[in-house]
């Protein structure tokens, strides 16, 4: 797939969201936002606790499971 953004414009930062065919695009200009079709999974993952988890969460989520396993 290709796309061609106006000349003169520098990217910044190009996002994918996983469970949705859209690619952020942030440049010198503003936001860009495209659609790829047929790029994101069919089926979500019914079985992941949250698929939408960023590292932050996931850091807390482990440390609490840890504070759990301790002896009061």
């Amino acid at each position: 797939m290709k796309h061609v953004m106006v000349k003169g414009y520098q990217i910044g930062k190009a996002c994918f969201r996983p469970y949705e065919d859209v690619l952020g695009i942030r440049h010198s200009k503003g936001i860009s936002s495209i659609l790829i079709p047929g790029a994101s999974e069919p089926n979500i993952d019914t079985f992941a606790v949250n698929p939408f988890e960023t590292t932050r969460q996931r850091s807390e989520k482990e440390v609490h499971l840890l504070i759990d396993k301790l002896q009061p």
